[in-house]
């Protein structure tokens, strides 16, 4: 809870459902809440899709405290250890693939997902892409802006999803 605010007071909005991302992004289409607080992947959607201007930002935060980064989460790779060498070779060709820049980027393009190499967020740059959709450039500069530390390099959490679903209940409770 952010300093007392509920649902009830109206500092935010609670769709009642669980990965409502369709009611969410109604509400903010609508105009019925002034900010939405998504995906970073969803910012090219945003901007397709709205008749007004769609302005991203890095993470609401205390301007008080130094900036050290915010914990991020989202869709993630994992690739075990001890495998047989001929799946181990497939997993890192698949690894490479994706890394690499071009395709990094140009799944970024598609997605909306953060780029996972600076050498993509580079390419992005010199392609346009960031002048064309300058939304889509807010999550990177905001990780390149953060420190590394445990907090900020990522949660390490088999479960993310379950635990992020137990949160929104939690808000959820507060009708």
């Amino acid at each position: 809870m952010l300093h007392g605010a509920s649902v009830s007071s109206g500092y935010y909005t609670y769709t009642g459902l669980q990965r409502d991302w369709d009611g969410t992004s109604n509400v903010f289409l609508a105009r019925d809440v002034a900010m939405l607080i998504y995906s970073s992947s969803d910012t090219t959607f945003s901007d397709q899709n709205t008749e007004f201007t769609v302005q991203a930002s890095f993470m609401p935060r205390n301007e008080n405290v130094e900036y050290v980064g915010n914990l991020i989460g989202g869709a993630t790779l994992w690739m075990l250890a001890g495998m047989d060498p001929a799946t181990e070779d497939g997993a890192l060709a698949f690894m490479n693939f994706l890394s690499n820049p071009a395709n990094d980027a140009e799944w970024h393009q598609l997605t909306g997902y953060v780029p996972i190499t600076k050498s993509a967020v580079s390419l992005l740059g010199t392609q346009g892409w960031y002048d064309e959709s300058p939304n889509s450039r807010v999550a990177s500069d905001q990780l390149a802006a953060a420190k590394n530390t445990p907090a900020s390099l990522g949660a390490l959490l088999p479960t993310f999803v379950g635990i992020r679903d137990i949160i929104a209940l939690a808000i959820g409770q507060d009708k």
